[in-house]
């Protein structure tokens, strides 16, 4: 994982370096959600069933976001605000069940680099992105203390926006990415955790996925 972020973050800087197009910038709004966050493992408490049981954290956020455009890397940060529940899979014997926890009320700020290629379509310019984020938690159902340390994640992020013309020198942002986010301490604890219980096995942190829906707009600088 520290290889690709090192590598991505060389490539943004790169493309800072050589980016000779104006600079914009803008704000806008910004949806969150996030899913599959968790761990997975069988369970043979009730030898000799075995079951499959899979733990996860689902998140649904809104919030604020800004942007600092330099032509082929893009800065970014944003603060959101939502809700955030444990979804807890359990199948055996060819049957499943689920249920679900509130874990309450969750406030994240989020920052990020893109690399970005444009493409001049005419009407609106198109541009695929791909790049890193670090989704840093400020508060989980009102608790900030450890919560940073164990509720956070790097993210790697990949997608498409648009840029449309509204006069000179404003223009309308639109951006869809697909979000694949890392483990985060509290899952690899419980993991390690599970080690410690007999009747638990293959215990493993499973791969954070999530989407991000953003609109803005710019103003080039």
């Amino acid at each position: 994982m520290k290889r690709v972020i090192a590598f991505l973050i060389i490539f943004a800087c790169v493309g800072a370096a050589l980016s000779a197009q104006s600079m914009s910038a803008g704000g806008g709004l910004v949806l969150d959600m996030g899913f599959n966050n968790g761990m997975e493992f069988k369970d043979r408490e009730l030898d000799p069933l075995i079951m499959d049981v899979t733990s996860v954290f689902e998140t649904t956020s809104f919030g604020i976001y800004g942007f600092l455009d330099i032509g082929y890397v893009v800065f970014d940060a944003s603060l959101t605000f939502g809700t955030m529940k444990m979804v807890t899979e359990v199948s055996a014997l060819g049957m499943s069940g689920s249920g679900s926890m509130d874990f309450g009320d969750i406030v994240s700020f989020n920052i990020g680099v893109m690399g970005k290629y444009p493409i001049d379509l005419g009407s609106f310019t198109l541009f695929p992105l791909i790049g890193i984020n670090y989704n840093m938690v400020l508060s989980l159902d009102g608790e900030t203390e450890d919560v940073t340390e164990y509720f956070s994640q790097f993210g790697i992020l990949a997608g498409v926006g648009a840029d449309f013309p509204i006069n000179d020198t404003m223009f309308f942002r639109a951006e869809g990415l697909f979000q694949l986010r890392f483990p985060m301490k509290f899952w690899e604890e419980m993991v390690d955790a599970s080690k410690l219980d007999p009747d638990i096995t293959n215990a493993s942190t499973t791969i954070g996925l999530g989407f991000q829906l953003r609109v803005a707009i710019g103003f080039r600088l």
